[in-house]
């Protein structure tokens, strides 16, 4: 639900099958969530620091748990 209430408010015109597909894409390892090293595989390649990364994660993280679903 995090992930689709941070997609929603920043894109309102996604279909929920659009983001589902979305948020799968992230979900490497299907539990229903997105941690920190899942975001690092899809976004490879970039150079972000850890701290970093968490300030992304935390943005998105509503109930705090490090990870997103």
């Amino acid at each position: 639900m995090e992930f689709i209430t941070a997609s929603m408010n920043i894109e309102k015109l996604l279909s929920r099958k659009k983001i589902k597909k979305a948020f799968n894409t992230f979900d490497f390892d299907g539990d229903g969530f997105i941690s920190q090293d899942e975001l690092k595989i899809v976004m490879g390649g970039i150079e972000i620091t850890d701290k970093a990364w968490k300030k992304i994660l935390d943005m998105v993280d509503l109930n705090n748990d490090g990870k997103f679903s």
